[in-house]
């Protein structure tokens, strides 16, 4: 029966775009394993057959399987091409992509314990040149507060923008690579309140100021009531073990 499921979820392989064509591949096939829609053991048809249905040649069709088994996604023998019994996500994923299979509650706690902190930091540290760019972020948040995707946009810019103050080159390198997971979050919490876009601004316009004063306690708490009550609306309709 897995099987069969895995076998249905190669459908959408079809139309891989000519550019890149092993990278995208590649992509689509991490993507079907992680997502569980093709199952451990699964094996894959014989290389002839694979390139036949996908429209795309041999070199490309290896030079994708090539980076697969790198990543420890498939298992290559002599009897063919198989999805691996275990994936270690942890140590052959790029973080951005482990991060997608942690649920919204792991995220939120994960995304108070660093930027609680990076506001403080940006507190101490920040420039004339941060504080300017801030500034000119809020309002942009100001002028598409109505808009759930361009407001979330102009509110992830104010945190990367915040981490970029705190010059701490590990928290901001880390901010970066979670960018799309807090995008992710802000849009579902927004589907859940649709005033969150407006406290947000109101968040950020109290933690402006504490930055402008020199305030690092006052940004930390300022930022962890911000994280808190993105994660209470948040819980008003799903469960907490979700994943984002």
């Amino acid at each position: 029966m897995e099987q069969k499921e895995s076998v249905n979820s190669l459908e959408s392989l079809k139309g891989v775009s000519r550019n890149k064509v092993a990278d995208d591949l590649c992509n689509q096939i991490s993507e079907l394993i992680l997502e569980g829609k093709l199952q451990p053991g699964y094996t894959f048809p014989n290389e002839l057959n694979l390139c036949e249905y996908m429209g795309v040649g041999r070199s490309t069709l290896r030079e994708a399987f090539r980076t697969l088994e790198a990543m420890g996604l498939i298992v290559k023998t002599k009897r063919g091409t198989f999805v691996a019994d275990k994936v270690n996500r942890h140590e052959v994923l790029p973080f951005p992509q482990v991060l997608k299979q942690y649920r919204i509650r792991d995220i939120m706690e994960f995304r108070n314990t660093l930027e609680v902190e990076i506001a403080a930091f940006s507190a101490e540290r920040a420039t004339d040149e941060d504080v300017n760019e801030l500034e000119a972020l809020l309002e942009q948040m100001r002028k598409h507060v109505d808009d759930p995707r361009a407001s979330t946009y102009w509110d992830t810019k104010f945190h990367c923008q915040l981490a970029d103050a705190c010059q701490n080159e590990l928290l901001i390198t880390t901010l970066s690579m979670v960018r799309e997971s807090i995008e992710s979050v802000m849009l579902e919490a927004i589907k859940n309140d649709s005033k969150i876009p407006l406290r947000a601004l109101d968040w950020h316009d109290q933690l402006l100021s504490a930055i402008k004063l020199g305030q690092p306690e006052e940004a930390r708490e300022i930022m962890r009531k911000h994280m808190n009550d993105v994660s209470r609306t948040l819980n008003m309709r799903r469960p907490a073990d979700e994943i984002c």
